[in-house]
């Protein structure tokens, strides 16, 4: 039976809308992604493969997901950017910034 990773739907939510919002900049190795739903424990899944090397990631996406929203709601911009790309390279995203 194969292991399903899941997100809290908070988190997944929050997750999904960072992506989408940056969607234009993210690349996938070289080429850029033009994904336009995001399905993150599929993501997860490919990426990482066990178990035992997913659960990890999950807790850092949830704890991601947390202070970028903690962060978002007291407006407060400096080190949303970092969170942000924390989270595109657990998912297997590089940043093409501007």
């Amino acid at each position: 039976m194969m292991y399903s990773p899941k997100l809290s739907l908070m988190s997944a939510y929050r997750i999904r809308n960072i992506l989408k919002a940056n969607q234009n900049k993210l690349m996938i190795g070289q080429e850029p992604s033009n994904k336009t739903e995001f399905n993150l424990e599929k993501i997860l899944i490919d990426l990482y493969l066990e178990k035992s090397r997913i659960e990890p990631q999950i807790n850092q996406l949830e704890t991601l997901a947390r202070m970028h929203q903690v962060l978002a709601e007291q407006k407060t911009m400096q080190g949303i950017h970092e969170i942000e790309l924390q989270i595109f390279k657990i998912l297997g995203f590089s940043f093409e910034s501007d």
